[in-house]
């Protein structure tokens, strides 16, 4: 990370399976560190941590206090740069605290009914039908307490659609 941090670096880090909450306790440890430079405000610079399949290593579940790196990122991230993306087809299953920080949520089509309606609480009742209906490559967008409908095209590219 040092090596390539002057020329921006894109890393991408996948833990041994069954072992995915240290690894992830670990991985923050090491972007709380990098960023120390951001908190000083000797480098304007934020660093983005994306986590696939998150419901594996930040669960919903409590974790034990000595691996609660990832907990400190998410409350207090923000102050140091550091941004988090999480990923995972069970929102349910990924951790409350998460999920109550989220700046944005994408929400494409899910598939257990858990999930929706753990979604639902957070964008409201009035689009049960709607989230349980996404076709494919179209999503509800739920920011700043309002929601708007995607679609992703093939190029990539997103537009808004009507609700």
């Amino acid at each position: 990370m040092q090596r390539n941090w002057a020329r921006g670096f894109h890393i991408a880090y996948v833990p041994e399976a069954g072992n995915e909450i240290e690894a992830l306790h670990k991985l923050t440890l090491i972007c709380w560190q990098a960023q120390s430079p951001y908190e000083d405000g000797r480098d304007p610079r934020k660093l983005t941590l994306v986590i696939e399949e998150a419901d594996l290593s930040y669960p919903v579940t409590r974790l034990p206090a000595d691996l609660s790196g990832m907990q400190r990122i998410v409350n207090q991230g923000r102050h140091v740069g550091i941004e988090c993306i999480a990923v995972s087809q069970r929102p349910a299953q990924i951790s409350a605290t998460y999920r109550a920080n989220v700046a944005t949520s994408y929400l494409f089509a899910l598939a257990a009914d858990v999930d929706r309606q753990e979604m639902l609480r957070l964008i409201g009742r009035d689009y049960a039908e709607r989230l349980r209906s996404l076709p494919p490559y179209r999503a509800l967008v739920h920011e700043n307490g309002q929601v708007k409908a995607i679609e992703v095209r093939k190029s990539g590219q997103i537009r808004p659609i009507s609700i």
